[in-house]
């Protein structure tokens, strides 16, 4: 239940967990955290009677697979149990964005990302992060689809999220450009 406040307005947190409902997650009840290396989520899918629960030890709070926590780690499995939290295509508005993206994954996963595009905002650990992904996604094989499944803009910032398919698996690309079109996060996880 979510918690209550002095003013009588309710908030989606009760006694340390998560609490969402809504047409696209359902009802789930989640927490996450840790402290230096280890790291846990545990999600609870109440509609759809499933209960992801991921521990790590030795991890950090960006892990090098692109994943920025145990709790994306708890979404992605969740994903291949609950077919709605699989994002779907939307129209490719900007196909000249979605082909420098692409270009741009691609990059990574020949580890020869340019460098010139990176934003000086881009935190230097999560960037040497991402030259880890062509090792870590070398035996993906190749690239068969590139889709947008995503886009949200602000005053400063363009997200865009892409759906990478390869023969075995699907991964899920995002990245957020500045004003400049310098981007300023990468962000990568394995369906």
């Amino acid at each position: 239940t979510p918690v209550t406040l002095a003013d009588g307005s309710t908030f989606p947190y009760g006694f340390g967990w998560h609490v969402q409902k809504d047409k696209y997650v359902g009802h789930l009840i989640w927490h996450g955290g840790g402290n230096p290396g280890f790291l846990s989520a545990m999600f609870d899918w109440l509609d759809d009677r499933i209960t992801v629960i991921v521990l790590l030890t030795g991890g950090s709070t960006f892990l090098p697979n692109g994943q920025e926590s145990s709790a994306d780690i708890a979404l992605g499995v969740s994903r291949r149990y609950i077919p709605r939290l699989v994002l779907k295509p939307i129209a490719d508005t900007e196909p000249a964005m979605t082909k420098k993206m692409r270009a741009v994954f691609e990059s990574l996963l020949t580890g020869t990302l340019n460098h010139s595009l990176i934003s000086t905002n881009f935190n230097r650990k999560r960037l040497s992060d991402t030259e880890q992904w062509a090792i870590q996604l070398s035996d993906l094989g190749a690239l068969k689809s590139f889709v947008p499944d995503w886009k949200y803009a602000t005053n400063n910032v363009r997200d865009f999220g892409y759906r990478a398919v390869f023969r075995k698996e699907a991964v899920n690309f995002g990245v957020s450009l500045q004003r400049d079109d310098k981007i300023s996060r990468l962000s990568l996880e394995i369906e």
